[in-house]
């Protein structure tokens, strides 16, 4: 599937199965915008329906097994990601344009998931029962049913299973939409980690705004969890709304980084650039601004200058390149915004 020759295909997976839809878009390489690298499917409010259904019918199973047998099961799903990291890393990189090594840390940040989790879920769903000289409490954990999770393209692989992992080992099923501009490799994961699991507990809805408010708006969906920019969290939260459902929005910033007079700017130089500067500045916690002590301002801002002169902008899977492409135009039409 890495192989630059073959395009790669995201359709939707329901019920373990591809479902091809009418119409498809274009993903091309945010490095050689010439190069096709696949094609990803514009569904609609149907197929997102007949997804949902499918989490949902899973559901009245799945929520049944034993939690240590969800866990187990889920963590199958792990060793499946952990064994497609050398065949899907690079495929990322063509249609998302970061670093090579960049992509490789999003696979491994999302292995560590299915370890994070599996050692807390079984005593978070344990009953807990609290009392007092004239109450008492049970506080019962219970699945809610179809989540849906909404994701980026700056760090998909991790931004998913962040939400994929705790939601299916704590017995609901989900739905999960990939971002237009990065579908392929995280389709193509997921479709793999949905074989190893019961029809209908992983489903992939693909496509642009339309599909992702019938998903927000579908009454079968409990919980939604999104991240990406302000603008369509709004939307997403008002969309839900609609029927009362369960609501996490990871959205964006303007985060500054300050240094004062003491600091000693060689050591920390270095962690300053990672956090501007990785993913290509594309990431919600990236340092967009610097507040500087009067004192040290020169010094501080010949080394800053020093340091990124020391970039070299080029492909993801070129070696060489210490900083990749930003990812569509109209992140590169922001950026221009910025320096005008």
């Amino acid at each position: 599937m890495a192989d630059s020759l073959r395009e790669i295909r995201a359709d939707f997976i329901i019920n373990n199965t591809e479902v091809a839809t009418a119409e498809y878009a274009e993903v091309r390489d945010p490095g050689r915008l010439d190069s096709i690298v696949g094609k990803v499917a514009l569904g609609s409010a149907k197929e997102v329906d007949q997804a949902v259904r499918a989490a949902h019918q899973a559901f009245q199973s799945w929520r049944k097994l034993d939690v240590e047998q969800r866990i187990s099961q889920v963590l199958v799903a792990g060793e499946v990601l952990k064994e497609s990291i050398a065949e899907l890393a690079p495929l990322l990189v063509r249609e998302h344009g970061g670093l090579l090594r960049e992509a490789n840390m999003d696979f491994n940040a999302a292995y560590a998931n299915f370890k994070n989790f599996s050692a807390v879920v079984a005593s978070f769903m344990q009953p807990e029962q609290r009392e007092d000289d004239i109450s008492w409490i049970s506080i019962e954990k219970r699945p809610k049913g179809v989540v849906a999770a909404i994701v980026p393209w700056n760090m998909p692989v991790v931004l998913t299973m962040m939400k994929v992992v705790p939601a299916l080992m704590t017995g609901n099923t989900i739905v999960v939409k990939p971002s237009p501009n990065a579908p392929l490799a995280l389709t193509t994961l997921l479709q793999r980690m949905a074989a190893v699991l019961p029809e209908g507990v992983i489903n992939v809805v693909n496509g642009g705004a339309e599909v992702g408010e019938a998903l927000t708006k579908h009454e079968l969906v409990r919980k939604v969890a999104f991240t990406g920019g302000c603008n369509t969290g709004r939307k997403v939260f008002v969309n839900s709304a609609e029927t009362f459902k369960g609501v996490t929005l990871e959205l964006g910033g303007n985060d500054p980084a300050i240094i004062l007079k003491d600091a000693k700017l060689e050591e920390l130089m270095p962690r300053l650039l990672r956090g501007i500067f990785t993913r290509t500045g594309q990431v919600c916690y990236a340092i967009k601004r610097i507040y500087v002590d009067e004192e040290i301002l020169d010094t501080f801002y010949e080394m800053l200058c020093i340091e990124t002169d020391k970039f070299r902008v080029g492909h993801g899977l070129d070696e060489r390149s210490t900083l990749g492409p930003v990812n569509n135009a109209a992140q590169y039409k922001f950026v221009q915004h910025l320096l005008a």
